[in-house]
C-alpha cells in the first residue's frame, strides 16, 4: 500500500493532461483485452467467463488515474465483453445468462470504482493532513516531539534536534528518556505510563521544573506542554519543548535586583537611624558590597587627610599579612590607589595578568591571600573629593556584570553621603565644643597675653603695640578657622600669613598639613612670636638677614609626626637671653619638646608634633 501510494502521489504531482490520462486508461483496457483473449480457452469454463481479468485494470486506473478514465475503462471493457466474450460471439445480442453476467460485471465494476475512488480520496486527504501536520510541526519555533505510548520517539522536528544536538535519525525509535538527565529517568518512566493510561493535555507553565540533557551531556531548563492525539496506528503523545534558559536567567536577574535593591534600601534606612555606630555601619556597607558582587571578601578604606593615605576601616576575610600590607595605601601600585588617583572605579579581572600589579609586591600579597580579581569603587563626595574606597575581592578571575556595577554605584553614593553627613556632624560637634572651650579659655589666653605684654620693662606704648600684635595674630587664626568651619587649617597658610610683610626674605617649604583648631592656634602664636623676635632682634632686623621655615611628615608607628623647623641666617650675632620672654614661654608651654638654639650665626627652633593624638581631649585632628 505504501508503494502504491507513492505511485499515486507521483501521478498527482505531475498533473497529467486529460489526453494522457485517457490514453493510459485505453492502454490498460487493451492490455486487459489481450490478456483475456489469450486466456480465452482457459477462462470460458468459469462462471463469469473470465471477465474478472478486466477488473484489476479498472481498479488500478481508478486509483492512480481518476474517476473519468476508470469509467472509460469500464465502458470499453463492458462493450468488448458483450461483443467478444458472451454468446452469441461477435454480436450484441444476449441471452438471459449473458444479460445477467454482463449486468453483474458492470454493477460490480461500478461498485469497485466507487470504493476505490472513495479510498483514493480518503488516502489523499490523509496524506494531505499528514503533510500539513509535518509542515506545521517543522515550522513550529519550539521543539516538537511525537512519542508513542511505549515511550519511543516517532518524530522530532529540526528545532528539537538543534536544542538537543541529535540528528533525527539518532532520535528515531529511541526512548524519550534519552533526552532527560539520569536523575529524572526512572521517575519519568512512571509518569509517562500514568499519562498514557489517562492522557490529559497539559499546557505550558504547568507542572514542575524540568531539565533536558543534550548530546554533549550538558543540561538546560525546559518547559513542556503535552497533548495526545489519535492516528491510524494508535494514540500518540505530542510534546512541545521550549528552552527557558534565558527566561530563567531573566527571572534570576530580576530576583537578584529586587533582593539587592531591598538590601540597599534597608541599609540606607539603617545609615540614617543608626548613623552614630560608624564601625557597625561600615561593616554593613561592606556586607552589602560583597552580597551585590558575589565576592568572597572585601574591605572599606577611608581617606585620612593628614596622612594622605587610605586606611582600612572595615574588612572581611583577610588575615594579618594582607591587613598589614594595605593598612596605609598612598602611592603603592594597587587597585585601590589607582582608583583613588583616577577618582573612578578600577576593575582587575585577573590579578596575575594585570598591568597594575606587574612586578609589584602587592601582587604576591593578593595571591597569598587567595585573591585573583579586584573591584575598587571610590567613595566620591559632593565636591568631587575621594572620601574612601570599597574594594571587593574574588577567589577566581571575575568579570562583573553591568547590574553589579550599577548597584555598586548606588551603594557608593549612599556611603559617600553617609560619610559626608558624619563629617558634617563631627564638624558641628567640634564647633559646639570649640565654642564652649574657646569661650571658657579665650579670656584666659587674652589675659595671659596681656599680662606678658604689659609686664616687664616695656613702656605703655610698647606694651600696647605688642599686645595688639598678639591679639591680631590670634584673631587671624580665628578668622581662618571660622572660614574653614573649624575643620582645621593648613600650616603653610599660617606661616605665610605671619611672614607676609617679609615675603621677599622668607622661604617657606613644606607639604600640605591640616592642623586641628587648637594646634593651629598654638602654631599661629608661636610663629608670630618667632617672626616678631626675628624682626626686632634677629635675621629680619637688618637688611640682609633671611628666615627659612620648613616642615615634613614622618611615620611614628601608626601615627604621623610633624617636624617643624625655623632657621634664621644673615642677621646680627645672636646672644642667648638671660631670661625667657613671652614668646619663649609660649613655645615651651604649648610645645613642651620645642628646641631653641641660640647659635651666633642665627637662631633656630625645632618643634615635633604627633598628629592625630593629643593629651588635651579637646584637641582633635581632621580625619
Amino acid at each position: 500500500m505504501a508503494h502504491s501510494s507513492k505511485i499515486a502521489l507521483y501521478f498527482r504531482r505531475h498533473s497529467l493532461t486529460a489526453a494522457w490520462r485517457y490514453a493510459i486508461a485505453l492502454a490498460a483496457f487493451v492490455i486487459s483485452f489481450f490478456v483475456r483473449d489469450l486466456l480465452d480457452s482457459w477462462l470460458t469454463a468459469i462462471s463469469d467467463r473470465g471477465l474478472i481479468v478486466f477488473l484489476p485494470a479498472i481498479l488500478i486506473v481508478t486509483y492512480f488515474i481518476g474517476l473519468g478514465p476508470a469509467t472509460l475503462t469500464l465502458t470499453l471493457s463492458g462493450l468488448s465483453i458483450w461483443y467478444f466474450f458472451l454468446p452469441p460471439y461477435y454480436s450484441f445480442r444476449l441471452d438471459i445468462d449473458g444479460v445477467i453476467v454482463l449486468s453483474t460485471f458492470l454493477v460490480g465494476g461500478a461498485i469497485g470504482i466507487a470504493l476505490v475512488h472513495w479510498l483514493r480520496i480518503t488516502i489523499t486527504r490523509a496524506e494531505a493532513l499528514a503533510r500539513q501536520r509535518e509542515v506545521l510541526i517543522e515550522a513550529d519555533p519550539n521543539g516538537i516531539l511525537v512519542v508513542g505510548l511505549n515511550g519511543r520517539i516517532q518524530l522530532a522536528n529540526s528545532q528539537l534536534t538543534k536544542l538537543f544536538g541529535y540528528s533525527q535519525d539518532e532520535l528515531a525509535g529511541q526512548l524519550v528518556e534519552k533526552l532527560l538527565p539520569d536523575r529524572y529517568q526512572r521517575g519519568h518512566v512512571a509518569l509517562r505510563k500514568r499519562f498514557g493510561e489517562s492522557p490529559v493535555n497539559r499546557p505550558m507553565h504547568a507542572g514542575r521544573d524540568l531539565y533536558g540533557r543534550r548530546k554533549d551531556s550538558s543540561e538546560f531548563p525546559v518547559e513542556i506542554g503535552l497533548a495526545s492525539f489519535m492516528t491510524e496506528s494508535g494514540e500518540l503523545i505530542l510534546a512541545n519543548v521550549v528552552d527557558i534558559t534565558e527566561r530563567k536567567r531573566a527571572e534570576a536577574r530580576i530576583a537578584a535586583d529586587l533582593r539587592d535593591m531591598t538590601l540597599l534600601n534597608r541599609l540606607s534606612n539603617n545609615l540614617v537611624r543608626e548613623g552614630a555606630q560608624v564601625d557597625k555601619n561600615l561593616n554593613a556597607i561592606l556586607a552589602a558590597a560583597i552580597a551585590i558582587t558575589g565576592a568572597d571578601r572585601g574591605n572599606v578604606q577611608l581617606f585620612n587627610l593628614e596622612t594622605s593615605a587610605l586606611e582600612i576601616a572595615a574588612q572581611r576575610g583577610f588575615a594579618d599579612p594582607f591587613l598589614k600590607f594595605f593598612a596605609y595605601v598612598r602611592d603603592e601600585r594597587a587597585a585601590c590607589s589607582a582608583a583613588m588617583r583616577a577618582g573612578e572605579r578600577v576593575i582587575v579581572e585577573d590579578v596575575t595578568s594585570s598591568d597594575i600589579f606587574a612586578g609589584q609586591p602587592a601582587k604576591d600579597v593578593l595571591i597569598e591571600a587567595g585573591v585573583r580579581a579586584v573591584i575598587s569603587t571610590p567613595l566620591v563626595g559632593s565636591t568631587g573629593n575621594v572620601l574612601g574606597m570599597i574594594s571587593t575581592h574574588f577567589g577566581e578571575p571575575h568579570r562583573p556584570q553591568e547590574r553589579e556595577l550599577r548597584l555598586m554605584d548606588l551603594l557608593a553614593r549612599h556611603t559617600a553621603d553617609y560619610l559626608e553627613r558624619k563629617h558634617a556632624e563631627e564638624i558641628e560637634d567640634t564647633l559646639v565644643r570649640e565654642i564652649q572651650h574657646r569661650s571658657s579659655n579665650l579670656l584666659s589666653v587674652i589675659q595671659a597675653i596681656a599680662n606678658r605684654s604689659l609686664s616687664g620693662d616695656y613702656s605703655l606704648a610698647q606694651a600696647k603695640k605688642a599686645f595688639e600684635a598678639r591679639l591680631q595674630a590670634l584673631a587671624r587664626t580665628y578668622r581662618q578657622l571660622t572660614d574653614a568651619n573649624w575643620s582645621g587649617l593648613d600650616l603653610s597658610e599660617i606661616v605665610r600669613l605671619e611672614l607676609q610683610p617679609f615675603s621677599e626674605r622668607a622661604a617657606v617649604e613644606g607639604i600640605r598639613v591640616a592642623l586641628d583648631p587648637k594646634c593651629a592656634q598654638s602654631f599661629a602664636l608661636a610663629v608670630h612670636e618667632l617672626a616678631t623676635n626675628a624682626a626686632k632682634y634677629g635675621a629680619l632686623s637688618n637688611g640682609s638677614g633671611k628666615v627659612a621655615a620648613s616642615w615634613a611628615i614622618t611615620s611614628q608607628g601608626k601615627a604621623s609626626a610633624l617636624k617643624f623647623r625655623w632657621c634664621e641666617s644673615g642677621g646680627p650675632p645672636v646672644v642667648a637671653p638671660t631670661r625667657y620672654g613671652f614668646g619663649t614661654a609660649l613655645l615651651k608651654a604649648t610645645f613642651s619638646d620645642a628646641r631653641i638654639n641660640y647659635a651666633s650665626e642665627g637662631l633656630s627652633c625645632e618643634i615635633d608634633v604627633v598628629l592625630g593624638r593629643s593629651d588635651d581631649p579637646d584637641q582633635r585632628q581632621e580625619r
